[in-house]
């Protein structure tokens, strides 16, 4: 998947010289997003935003209103965990690092902020200059995983060592997103995304998890780029 980067990173580039204005009436509208997640998981007793990795990806969006529109992309999460150092000292230098790769489908409801009477050119466009809030889902199938050991992680409680559980992985998750979205020019703004899993990345079981395994619940924190194309 990372090789898709360069072709985006070009797209993206390419399309960054455009100068297509945005129009109150226009129905559809395609925007490409490039960030970097801050990530960590419910669930395996690390705490923080320590996990770093890359998100990006292309959506179309599709007006409502003025002031709404929806949009739905397809992209690349990674996400994982990752203990602090004090978290590995805590734990007499065993730790575990979990790299997640995933594809995402990402839904959401965007509301701009400003005043729906400012669409006009003489108004320069304040209403597409105006921050816009962002609420829905995301779709996700995990597409692999990548485990760092430090130490004896073999000597970690099996309610800290999600290595106990890795073969049992769920594919197909969904997660709740919430974000802000402020632009910088009529094309072009800094996307903020909060993502967290609802269903899990694996479902226990009793007959086939010990008990004291918690459930696993990826969650992120995107700062990165987003791009119109009108």
């Amino acid at each position: 998947m990372e090789k898709l980067l360069p072709l985006f990173l070009w797209a993206l580039f390419l399309s960054a010289g455009l100068t297509a204005q945005p129009d109150k009436n226009q129905k559809f509208a395609a925007a490409a997003y490039l960030g970097l997640n801050a990530a960590q998981i419910d669930g395996d007793y690390y705490f923080g935003y320590n996990k770093t990795g890359l998100r990006f990806g292309l959506e179309t969006q599709y007006l409502i209103s003025p002031k709404l529109y929806a949009t739905v992309g397809v992209g690349f999460n990674q996400m994982g965990s990752r203990a602090t150092k004090s978290e590995r000292n805590d734990s007499g230098g065993k730790a575990l690092a979990l790299r997640l790769t995933a594809v995402e489908i990402p839904l959401l409801i965007n509301y701009r902020l400003g005043n729906k009477t400012a669409t006009g050119k003489k108004e320069n466009y304040q209403l597409f200059r105006s921050c816009i809030a962002q609420f829905g889902v995301s779709f996700t199938r995990l597409t692999g995983y990548r485990i760092a050991r430090t130490g004896r992680t073999n000597d970690l409680p099996v309610s800290e060592n999600f290595v106990s559980v890795e073969n049992q992985f769920e594919d197909f998750d969904v997660h709740l997103m919430v974000g802000l979205a402020i632009p910088v020019s009529l094309q072009t703004s800094i996307m903020i995304q909060h993502g967290r899993s609802l269903l899990g990345l694996y479902r226990p079981e009793v007959e086939r998890i010990e008990a004291a395994v918690l459930p696993l619940f990826p969650y992120y924190l995107t700062l990165g780029v987003k791009h119109a194309f009108y």
